[in-house]
């Protein structure tokens, strides 16, 4: 597999962009929010946020690996896998 170019990875890593302008707050200001409002000490919402990135550094290469095996077999496999992501989130 060939390199990035700086244009590709650019176009890539700007996808992100307004993803981490969102997550900024939910680790800056949520926090002191929850710990006011119901009396929810900042060390259990710090545990609690890093549980979730930890999880979430695992879970990320098992999905892109399941991700990149479904589209290398079949568009249908894609599909379907949305649609059970999709059923899953509307419960």
């Amino acid at each position: 597999m060939l390199p990035l170019t700086t244009r590709q990875g650019l176009a890539y890593g700007l996808l992100g962009l307004p993803l981490a302008f969102v997550a900024l707050p939910l680790y800056v200001i949520l926090p002191n929010h929850y710990a006011r409002a119901f009396g929810v000490p900042l060390a259990t919402l710090g545990a609690l946020l890093l549980g979730a990135r930890l999880f979430d550094a695992l879970i990320d290469p098992l999905l892109g690996r399941l991700v990149d095996r479904l589209f290398a077999r079949s568009a249908r496999a894609v599909l379907a896998l949305g649609g059970v992501a999709a059923l899953v989130l509307a419960l």
